[in-house]
């Protein structure tokens, strides 16, 4: 069996606000110029709407690729992503079927929650978009409504 060879370092950092304790972590090549680029957002300098951000840890890793070192701050996000103080939205490198395990349970009650439209049909939370758009019922109804 062949030894990957290891010859880059990157890190996996977490910033977070000293005031509300929100974090936010990410990976990186350069930790110095991306903790700048974070902290140096928009007019006010602020990182995240963090009031004072701050690097609370970083650790580096030898990869070989850079989807390593992503596949590493994914494990990291997975630890922290139902805690309502990670920021984080997105986790690199996940697949469909990943996303849907681990959001299986919220996906589940958005097919069962049902919905009133302002035409009286009922439909799923999560079709209710594509009803306002396609359904002939919702259609008719705003085009009556609109030549009243």
């Amino acid at each position: 069996m062949e030894e990957k060879q290891f010859d880059k370092y990157g890190f996996v950092y977490t910033i977070e606000c000293k005031n509300t304790g929100q974090y936010y972590i990410g990976s990186t090549t350069n930790l110095d110029k991306r903790i700048r680029e974070h902290c140096t957002k928009g007019a006010s300098g602020r990182c995240f709407n963090m009031e004072q951000p701050e690097l609370k840890n970083a650790k580096l890793y030898n990869y070989s690729n850079i989807l390593d070192l992503r596949n590493k701050e994914k494990e990291e996000i997975k630890k922290h992503i139902k805690n309502n103080l990670c920021i984080n939205k997105n986790i690199p490198n996940r697949k469909h079927n990943e996303y849907y395990k681990d959001n299986q349970e919220h996906i589940l009650n958005m097919h069962k929650r049902k919905l009133t439209c302002e035409c009286g049909a009922v439909v799923s939370a999560r079709h209710m978009a594509r009803h306002k758009k396609k359904a002939q019922k919702h259609i008719s109804f705003i085009n009556n409504k609109n030549n009243i």
